[in-house]
């Protein structure tokens, strides 16, 4: 699963970082590692504001069943 954009594009546009890949780019080098499908979600203001258990119930583990989930080191689960 990855964003459509960088969260920090939505929660705080003036102060974005610049990104290394954008989506076109990202989903080959994702298949080129293996993964068999890759979910894209819109990040949104209201997605933003997910509290975390809602996020990783409703939206990571009801979608996908993962076997496994791997985040960069400041990633959280919903606002």
């Amino acid at each position: 699963m990855t964003f459509d954009r960088a969260p920090d594009q939505v929660v705080s546009p003036g102060s974005a970082a610049p990104q290394l890949l954008d989506l076109p780019d990202k989903l080959p080098l994702l298949a080129g590692l293996g993964a068999d499908t890759v979910l894209v979600m819109p990040f949104t203001p209201e997605l933003a504001a997910t509290p975390p258990l809602v996020f990783l119930d409703e939206i990571l583990l009801r979608a996908m069943s993962p076997l496994a989930v791997v985040v960069g080191y400041d990633f959280r689960f919903g606002h």
